[in-house]
């Protein structure tokens, strides 16, 4: 290997640990922060690479499939390196990072489960709820985060288990776009996007989400519809709004996807809920009423193809801040 090609392959082992080593970085100091870098313990956890949707390969076959920039990365559970998740906790706890407009309590919480719960030690894998997140990082600014979560569809509000709930089903937990300061634009679309190729590579069955605030929160819902959400009824029971979706990601083509991550501005798939994104913005545009989703369905029930063949194969940055 050329040294050329072997300070390129440093930088990119050093950049899926979330650093970002510079131009003029010397060849030894790039020798010196990987060895570093590898001493680190977080991998170290028998087992848990194989109950994490998040995988390292899945997020790196992503980003390069949408033409991820070096300046971008996805941070993960698993591959961020401790030094990162200590400086992403203490962000997170930061108030004046205004991440999720003042929902930093609410994902403190999640992360700390995450964090301590060790779902992977538990002898009882099926009476427990795991927890994975990701986040877009460009520049030390958080661009856009995701907690995923299992066991929403077999958990009550009140945290007791329902016999006969589907385990298997992953749920979006919360989503928001940029810290205050942020310029990055579409985070929140990198990550959603993340989550549906992740669960479609791991022939996960459905994908779940709620709305908060339900259709009065269109920007979260046009978001939502991007990627193939479309209103649903199956029984998610840890679930407390109205509007509950769903993906079904067989019937979800990758090219659709990528689609809906690049070409945010103009993509939308042939659905009555992408439809019904459009008929919200009209009627908040011109002050008025929304049609009731339920009448618009019935006057816009389409044969959608793209749900037939599948494929086994401002809401530009998404909701300012969601809590599903």
């Amino acid at each position: 290997m050329s040294k050329t090609n072997n300070r390129r392959d440093m930088k990119n082992q050093l950049r899926m640990k979330g650093l970002n080593p510079s131009i003029t970085t010397t060849t030894k100091d790039l020798q010196e922060r990987l060895a570093e870098v590898k001493k680190d313990k977080l991998r170290n956890v028998p087992g848990i690479a194989s109950r994490t949707i998040f995988k390292d390969s899945v997020v790196r076959d992503y980003a390069s499939a949408i033409g991820l920039g070096d300046d971008i990365q996805i941070m993960t559970k698993t591959n961020q390196g401790e030094k990162m998740r200590r400086l992403f906790n203490i962000k997170i706890k930061d108030d004046s990072t205004e991440l999720c407009d003042g929902l930093q309590h609410y994902l403190v919480e999640s992360v700390k489960r995450t964090d301590k719960q060790k779902w992977w030690e538990s002898v009882d894998l099926e009476n427990d709820i795991s927890y994975d997140y990701a986040y877009i990082l460009k520049e030390g600014l958080i661009g856009g985060l995701i907690v995923a979560q299992r066991g929403e569809c077999v958990v009550d509000v009140d945290g007791q288990i329902i016999p006969g709930g589907d385990w298997n089903v992953w749920t979006v937990r919360l989503i928001c776009n940029a810290e205050k300061f942020s310029t990055f634009r579409g985070g929140a679309g990198i990550a959603l996007g993340l989550f549906v190729y992740a669960i479609k590579k791991a022939r996960i069955e459905r994908g779940m989400l709620e709305v908060a605030d339900n259709y009065e929160n269109y920007r979260a819902y046009c978001l939502y519809t991007r990627f193939n959400f479309e209103e649903s009824q199956y029984p998610c029971y840890g679930f407390g709004w109205e509007l509950v979706m769903e993906v079904r990601p067989a019937r979800v083509k990758y090219r659709d996807i990528f689609e809906a991550v690049t070409n945010w501005r103009n993509y939308a798939p042939s659905t009555v809920s992408a439809l019904y994104c459009n008929e919200l913005k009209r009627a908040i545009d011109n002050g008025e009423t929304p049609t009731p989703f339920e009448e618009f369905k019935e006057a816009n029930d389409l044969m959608v193809s793209v749900f037939e063949d599948g494929g086994t194969d401002d809401e530009s940055n998404g909701a300012n801040c969601v809590i599903m």
